[in-house]
């Protein structure tokens, strides 16, 4: 075992001490956040860089925790010290599937801003093999006709023989 020193020992006596009473908190206050519509973009864009920022710091912070977790299950025979740094492993990866996440989300908040038709509705486009259509559902039924529709048009081309 290894034996205390002088300054240690100080230490510790310190933080025996201490006391957390000693300190009075202040109340926990949340503030009221104010929004509208026309500083809609300056907020997202706001919005964008704060979480970014914090993902950064917690990737800083957990890197280095990483580090530490690495260094504890090499020099520890404990199997939960491996645990550990597997799950810290799988947040991290985790973290860069979030800062991912957040520039799709972001792109798409930003396309779905600017995607409305001349009627003021929102638009979908729809990609397939070979069929592309762009509008509503309701442009799409104006356009084909309804399911029934459709289905009593093939009866009408492939009548069925009894």
């Amino acid at each position: 075992m290894s034996e205390f020193n002088i300054d240690q020992s100080k230490m510790l006596t310190e933080l025996a001490e201490y006391s957390i009473e000693n300190e009075p908190l202040e109340p926990f206050k949340l503030m009221e956040i104010q929004s509208d519509h026309e500083s809609q973009d300056s907020e997202l864009n706001q919005d964008y860089e704060l979480s970014r920022t914090n993902l950064n710091k917690v990737e800083q912070m957990g890197f280095e925790m990483l580090k530490n977790a690495l260094e504890n299950a090499r020099n520890s025979d404990a199997p939960r010290q491996v645990e550990v740094f597997q799950q810290l492993l799988k947040q991290m990866s985790d973290l860069q599937s979030d800062r991912l996440d957040i520039h799709s989300k972001y792109k798409k908040i930003k396309n779905d801003n600017g995607s409305t038709n001349k009627s003021g509705e929102n638009s979908t486009t729809i990609n397939g093999e070979t069929v592309v259509f762009t509008g509503t559902p309701a442009q799409l039924m104006s356009q084909r006709g309804s399911n029934t529709d459709v289905k009593r048009q093939e009866k009408e081309v492939n009548p069925k023989e009894d």
